[in-house]
């Protein structure tokens, strides 16, 4: 029910609306294997004590076997410490970090998993009533080589703007450089006008939004201390 009423509302209450979006959203699950993903690190529990027939114990462990080489890419992506989840805000909100300079590639499945992946965690783990995260991306020492290739971007925004749009109340973007306008300049398209509201440009050496929504433990030095600015190339 909670989670109909998010495609709901998100379509300002048109049912048929809601419906496609949610029935999209649903298929989309299924052919990325999102339950796999955001399970990906958890461990079987193995207490079934029914006996399988033999084609159930062949899928079984072929999923075990999917899990573990998944779990495994999803590890080697987030030891680049490029995405992550950490505080809260003071209504419960989980965030969801994202530090582009910190990308190292970009891998054409598992890059858009491993933010997948991020997501999913903030909002399971979101405290607020309304069960949505904030993102906060750190655009310092940001420069173009950072940036994922043209078609990979959008294939996020779209993923992003389809599928979890809806489970967004703001995102705070820190010291956005000139750079990062370009691809904006890109990408704005692909982004709803409902979410471009909740958008917040913000900079570090300034005093910003952030301390407004978060108490001063839930927030890293970085957001809200003064910085110097890295050379953008």
């Amino acid at each position: 029910k909670e989670y109909a009423l998010k495609f709901l509302k998100s379509k300002k209450n048109n049912v048929n609306k809601a419906v496609t979006k949610m029935k999209e959203t649903l298929a989309f699950r299924n052919a990325k294997n999102v339950d796999m993903i955001r399970r990906a690190f958890e461990e079987e529990s193995g207490d079934s004590s029914d006996p399988l027939e033999e084609e159930e114990e062949i899928t079984i462990d072929k999923q075990k076997e999917q899990q573990k080489e998944c779990a495994r890419r999803l590890k080697q992506e987030i030891e680049s410490k490029n995405c992550y989840v950490q505080g809260y805000d003071k209504e419960g909100r989980a965030t969801y970090i994202f530090v582009p300079r910190n990308v190292k590639g970009h891998d054409e499945e598992w890059t858009l998993k491993e933010h997948i992946y991020t997501l999913e965690r903030a909002v399971a783990c979101s405290r607020s009533d309304d069960h949505t995260v904030n993102a906060i991306v750190d655009f310092n020492g940001f420069s173009l080589k950072n940036a994922p290739p043209t078609h990979l971007g959008k294939e996020f925004m779209i993923t992003f703007r389809n599928h979890y749009a809806g489970a967004i109340n703001s995102i705070f973007l820190v010291d956005a450089p000139t750079t990062f306008y370009c691809l904006w300049n890109v990408f704005k398209p692909l982004v709803a006008q409902q979410t471009r509201d909740k958008i917040h440009f913000i900079s570090s050496n300034k005093d910003n939004d952030l301390a407004q929504h978060y108490e001063p433990d839930q927030l890293a030095p970085w957001m809200v201390q003064k910085r110097p600015r890295d050379e953008e190339t």
